[in-house]
């Protein structure tokens, strides 16, 4: 992944590891709509390598701005995480 370098930049990465490929896959698709509403001075970039999505977040916003972010973030994903389990409960 591309670095973003400026004295003033924050720079995070999450590496979220998943039970399966399509749980990465959602994760992901269920992000990108709201990567695109960020202000313009945070960027993110996500990377999808099997049972892994990687998050990079580089801002030259606040502290409290990325943290709301990565608050967003682990939201969203803990979204996905709870339907899939009622998903996989009313299968069996």
């Amino acid at each position: 992944m591309e670095n973003i370098e400026s004295s003033n930049t924050l720079q995070v990465s999450l590496i979220i590891n998943c039970i399966n490929t399509e749980i990465v896959d959602v994760i992901s698709k269920t992000l990108k709509p709201e990567n695109k509403i960020l202000a313009d001075k945070t960027k993110i970039k996500m990377e999808k390598k099997s049972k892994t999505l990687r998050i990079e977040i580089s801002s030259e916003s606040t502290i409290m701005s990325l943290r709301t972010t990565i608050d967003d973030i682990f939201h969203t994903i803990q979204i996905v995480k709870k339907v899939y389990q009622t998903i996989q409960k009313h299968k069996t």
